[in-house]
């Protein structure tokens, strides 16, 4: 009879545990793997984002981050009367204009920002908002938004974004949705003048501006997810080569890197930096012309602590054959397609990995 009353408890408390297990699992899923994340406004979800621009400044000294970021979409319900965007309290909004027109100051319910504005009717019509805004992004640790460090052995400041998996809206104002790629994107980069600053897609100008600045100017025109989009910016040097990967035939892949500016940096390194090359043409063969191929790929040197797939320009912290590898196997699984769902990140990394295993 003991035995029967031990076996019925053991029994019962596997069974609760497990009901307990799968009770938190779905809570857990509820608020981390819906397309409405438990944290983001309901009205994030009211429109359909085509295009960003991005016009900031910044230094490879700090965090701070000021400029504007105009967001080009179209309206998803009947009539759209709030505006919403993803931006962290430390990033202050200035002004903002809906279709060149200023809009009343925001409301804030923790990141959202709430932008009432004049009703837009009708499903499908298109509008953009431009926002003015400054702030120091807070910094620390892999995930961290931006991060800024300094290079003892080679005497460089360097600062870098990245937004993976939610981090972006701790730099611009976003709507941070894995189904919602941009059409296109441009990337604007002030700096000073001493500095390069590396982004997506290719690098249409470089505008010269008053006070010893200089603005860089990165144009893509493939769709692309929001935490894909990012800088680096440090007194680079422009080292780039190209890869002729044989589909389709006569090819020819831009591969533009920025790395520390120092003849002894490029000695020690540019063998390393040059096998990137091998890489592309191997992956071709295996998995397809290069998705991005008629814009580039490329890769900022930082003090990340590994890498990030940022699109057509990776940011990492060495030109490790497996990092390389790795991060550019992301442009055919991560970039070009995209998980819709965080819980399936595995996906993105699992393909990623065995791409470094064949090469």
């Amino acid at each position: 009879m003991l035995r029967k009353l031990v076996l019925l408890l053991f029994v019962f408390t596997v069974f609760y545990a497990s009901a307990q297990r799968r009770q938190t699992f779905e809570m857990f899923k509820q608020q981390a793997f819906n397309p409405e994340y438990s944290w983001q406004s309901k009205f994030l979800f009211d429109y359909d984002v085509h295009f960003y621009r991005l016009d900031i400044s910044v230094s490879p000294t700090s965090t701070f981050v000021s400029g504007n970021v105009t967001i080009g979409a179209s309206i998803l319900v009947d009539k759209l009367d709030t505006f919403a965007v993803e931006l962290i309290p430390e990033m202050s909004v200035d002004s903002a204009f809906l279709n060149g027109h200023k809009i009343d100051k925001p409301t804030r319910n923790a990141d959202n920002v709430l932008f009432p504005i004049t009703p837009i009717q009708n499903k499908g019509t298109h509008f953009s908002v431009r926002i003015y805004y400054h702030g120091t992004s807070p910094t620390g640790g892999f995930f961290s938004g931006v991060s800024t460090a300094y290079n003892k052995t080679w005497k460089k400041h360097v600062s870098w974004s990245l937004s993976e998996p939610f981090a972006a809206k701790t730099w611009f104002p976003v709507k941070q949705d894995l189904k919602d790629k941009a059409d296109s994107a441009w990337i604007f980069l002030t700096v000073d003048s001493s500095y390069l600053a590396g982004s997506e897609g290719l690098l249409t100008a470089i505008t010269k501006l008053p006070g010893g600045k200089k603005r860089f100017e990165w144009k893509t025109k493939y769709p692309i997810d929001y935490y894909l989009i990012s800088f680096a910016v440090a007194d680079y040097r422009d080292f780039s080569f190209y890869a002729h990967p044989d589909n389709p035939p006569r090819d020819s892949v831009l591969i533009q890197n920025f790395i520390y500016n120092s003849d002894n940096y490029l000695r020690q390194h540019r063998n390393q930096i040059k096998e990137t090359a091998k890489f592309i043409e191997l992956y071709v063969k295996l998995f397809g012309p290069y998705p991005f191929r008629k814009e580039k790929y490329g890769q900022c040197l930082t003090e990340l602590a590994g890498g990030m797939e940022h699109q057509t320009m990776t940011t990492l912290g060495d030109f490790g054959f497996d990092l390389v590898a790795h991060e550019l196997g992301h442009m055919w699984f991560g970039d070009n397609v995209t998980c819709a769902d965080w819980s399936d990140i595995w996906v993105n990394e699992g393909f990623a990995t065995y791409a470094d295993y064949l090469a």
